[in-house]
């Protein structure tokens, strides 16, 4: 075993500051005998879906965190949030969710009261070299960071712990052993961290080209980021020989994983509470709807489309989706009470359930549609009901389902852009320092192809022919656009 659990990790969905995806951590933790690992990403949360089945597929434990920006006075310093429990889960997505929706796009802030007010089921950890007690023990102001950490302990209880790392830095050193004698001077738990951005060392590389993107300056121009390549996912070996004389701040990193017991539970569905009439079940009730619904929609039910409509509802009763299927019904029924135009699309549209419920208007027995490709018992999962309305009217209609089931039970989807091959080319290029003329001719040649094509791309090129770069500016190029 490793004899370490890594709590301070950051993946490519820290935006443009980490340089591996969420789903290599648990593979790697593994292969280093690591029972668990944690995934902080800068405020938020988005990876941890892929992040939760990665470890399932590892055999790793998932620990969900985040790192927040917390505002002290003119400074944002960083905290390290990790969840308990459920409870602490919740809690540390109200306060992502309130740290972006109260402040600028783009500029999330929380606050030490924010965190401590909605401490309960999280462990806070005091953060990396830009953590408020790192900050200030750095300046040598020692009773500042004493006090700091002291005023931490008082607000979060026994969840605070304080972060010490070693990164190699010029007066890293210094600093660990400022830390480690402020944790003992203030009884504040003490606990080793590696402020982890990519994988291996080597790859420090793509974290300085990410910095010098989002600075929007070649990386000629730019201060590193990062004084070296210490920032990888280590070894618990590698990391224990950084605290040889201090084996205790290692342990309590096993304590904190072993006490942070939360899954995503992705196998189970949750469905919103639905009134159902007393004495009805999910099933029975729409059982009852479906069969009123055909007498509507056919002059004559005949023994085909009967045979048809319980075929359908003896799948959905058996996939336990009865609900989901009286909730879509339900919120088509009130778009369209409230004038709303609106229609279902894609292969729902072959369900006769989805048809006598008022969902969809297309009749799949006139048209004979399948209805497994829609829905089948190999595929378990929950089926795609996919219904438009008109754009104008989105909001009525989002404005019906928050008050009808809560905002506790309603989410809204984010679409997520990611680097096609040309727009990787030119920002590559431009973080490079290659002369701007070059990169346009290089980025035209490409088709409109998403950036972990190139190397496909690359081999039915000529137009590249033309261009005047190296070509080991080339393959510098392009290695970095896959990465």
């Amino acid at each position: 075993m490793s004899g370490f659990a890594h709590l301070h990790c950051h993946s490519s969905w820290s935006l443009l500051d980490g340089a591996m995806p969420a789903e290599a951590l648990p593979h790697i933790a593994a292969r280093y005998g690591m029972e668990a690992i944690a995934l902080t990403d800068h405020d938020a949360l988005t990876g941890a879906v892929r992040f939760s089945k990665a470890c399932k597929e590892a055999g790793v434990r998932p620990i969900f965190g985040a790192e927040l920006g917390v505002r002290s006075g003119n400074t944002i310093d960083h905290v390290t949030l990790l969840a308990r429990d459920k409870v602490g889960y919740g809690n540390l997505c109200h306060l992502i969710s309130d740290a972006h929706l109260s402040h600028e796009r783009g500029s999330p802030e929380s606050s030490f009261d924010a965190i401590v007010q909605r401490a309960e089921g999280l462990f806070v950890l005091s953060g990396c070299e830009r953590g408020e007690v790192a900050r200030l023990a750095a300046c040598g102001d020692l009773p500042g960071a004493a006090a700091a950490a002291q005023r931490w302990r008082s607000g979060i209880g026994d969840g605070y712990r304080l972060e010490i790392f070693d990164h190699r830095t010029y007066g890293s050193r210094t600093l660990r052993d400022r830390l480690l004698g402020i944790a003992r001077m203030s009884a504040v738990t003490a606990v080793a961290t590696n402020d982890v951005h990519y994988a291996l060392p080597e790859q420090a590389v793509v974290h300085e080209l990410m910095h010098a993107i989002h600075e929007i300056v070649p990386l000629s121009a730019t201060h590193s980021l990062r004084a070296n390549s210490e920032y990888f996912l280590k070894t618990g070996a590698e990391v224990r020989a950084l605290f040889h004389d201090a084996p205790e701040v290692a342990d309590e990193s096993l304590r904190i994983a072993d006490a942070c017991d939360f899954d995503l539970d992705l196998g189970t569905y949750h469905f919103p509470n639905f009134p159902i009439p007393t004495g009805e079940t999910p099933t029975s009730f729409l059982a009852r709807r479906c069969f009123d619904g055909a007498a509507r929609r056919y002059r004559l039910v005949t023994k085909d489309i009967e045979d048809r409509l319980q075929h359908e509802l003896n799948l959905i009763f058996r996939m336990g989706f009865a609900a989901y299927f009286v909730l879509v019904a339900d919120i088509v029924d009130h778009v369209r009470a409230m004038g709303i135009r609106c229609s279902c699309r894609g292969s729902a549209a072959g369900s006769l359930v989805c048809y006598v419920l008022g969902i969809s208007d297309v009749d799949p027995v006139r048209y004979d549609l399948l209805f497994e490709r829609f829905m089948n018992e190999r595929r378990d999962e929950l089926p795609d009901i996919d219904v438009d309305v008109e754009s104008a009217r989105r909001e009525d209609v989002l404005t019906y389902i928050l008050q009808t089931y809560g905002s506790d039970q309603t989410a809204v989807c984010c679409m997520v852009d990611t680097f096609r091959a040309r727009m990787a080319i030119r920002e590559v290029g431009k973080a490079l320092g290659l002369p701007p003329e070059e990169i346009d001719v290089v980025a035209k040649a490409f088709p409109r192809v998403a950036a972990r094509n190139i190397p496909d791309a690359i081999e039915r090129l000529p137009e590249l022919a033309g261009s005047n770069l190296r070509a080991g500016q080339l393959e510098q190029l392009f290695e970095l656009c896959l990465a």
